[in-house]
């Protein structure tokens, strides 16, 4: 789809700026991980959201190669960065039995997406769905009256790039990522405002 559109219009820019902000999220990612494992804590990240951050990412290929989009293609590369920190969870926060049990519905969530059709629908739940998952992370924030080991440098990256997510929504005109990419936008701002309250650094 991009590749049609190329030339100096918003769509190329939009493929620009995510692949940049691709390698930028990348960074912020490492930073937190790198938190989690010198700290060896958890504390104050939620299981969950990262959890289905990582099955949103998977999503992004299905979704991707069905639009045929490739800023899709290139930002669910991050999928991968997110084992690690799943694993620092793991080792250093645990799972509840209820966190296992999600995991293991995001497994079949990702299948049907792959078996079934009308990708852009499942795309939306899924999304929007994330919004409600990713609300864990500004309340494990405000539960805890403390930021713990959640990495700034990653939520503000995640600010910039999803910026420039809203500029391609509109740029392709996809409905889907309409709606999703300015709700995610306030979530973002919602947390990173709870974490300057908060951080006791």
């Amino acid at each position: 789809m991009e590749l049609q559109h190329i030339g100096w219009n918003a769509i190329t820019i939009g493929l620009f700026g995510t692949t940049i902000f691709t390698f930028i999220e990348y960074w912020g990612l490492v930073q937190q991980n790198r938190a989690i494992w010198l700290a060896k804590s958890g504390k104050s990240i939620s299981v969950l959201w990262f959890c289905y951050s990582m099955a949103m990412f998977i999503s992004m290929i299905i979704y991707g190669i069905e639009i045929k989009s490739i800023a899709f293609l290139i930002n669910s590369i991050l999928g991968i960065v997110h084992i690690p920190i799943i694993i620092g969870l793991w080792k250093y926060k645990g799972f509840s039995k209820m966190e296992k049990n999600f995991s293991i519905l995001l497994i079949g969530c990702m299948g049907a997406m792959y078996i079934l059709p009308h990708k852009d629908w499942f795309f939306l739940g899924l999304s929007f769905a994330n919004i409600i998952v990713g609300i864990f992370q500004p309340w494990e924030i405000w539960k805890n009256k403390d930021a713990g080991v959640v990495e700034i440098k990653m939520l503000t990256v995640y600010t910039l790039s999803s910026s420039f997510w809203v500029i391609y929504a509109f740029a392709i005109n996809d409905w889907v990522l309409k709606i999703v990419c300015p709700t995610f936008l306030l979530f973002l701002f919602t947390t990173i405002f709870l974490w300057f309250k908060y951080n006791k650094k």
